[in-house]
């Protein structure tokens, strides 16, 4: 059709971001997802840890079902920490602004460095909240 033409040649001509301006959107994206990460998985495992050890004999439940219960718990959490994960990110840890335009930040090249910035913090944090 004539408007995927347009659009595909509009982004065509929309300048690429350099490898460099990619690594730094990769961090900034990814560096509030180290803290959500380790929110998220501290929770989830003390609050499976206790729901298996104090409700899992007298409701009957599996330790993987007392982990399920504890993984809505971070998640209800992570939902509500996670204005304050940002906040954070940007007033303590004063995160460089990169300017891309609305048309650069629509490439496939600056998506993609955003998500795996995320899945690297993500993993990160993961990690670092497995020891609680």
């Amino acid at each position: 059709s004539a408007t995927a033409t347009a659009t595909a040649t509009a982004i065509a001509n929309v300048e690429k971001p350099s490898s460099r301006t990619l690594r730094i959107h990769a961090l900034i994206m990814g560096i509030p997802f180290i803290g959500f990460g380790i929110m998220d998985n501290a929770i989830l495992i003390w609050a499976g840890d206790q729901i298996d050890t104090h409700l899992g004999v007298y409701l009957g439940i599996s330790t993987l079902c007392a982990a399920a219960i504890g993984n809505i718990i971070s998640d209800v959490a992570g939902a509500g920490l996670g204005a304050y994960i940002e906040d954070f990110c940007a007033t303590k840890l004063k995160l460089p602004k990169i300017n891309l335009s609305n048309a650069q930040r629509s490439l496939r090249s600056v998506r993609m460095a955003g998500q795996v910035g995320i899945a690297i913090g993500l993993t990160v944090g993961c990690v670092i909240g497995m020891f609680p």
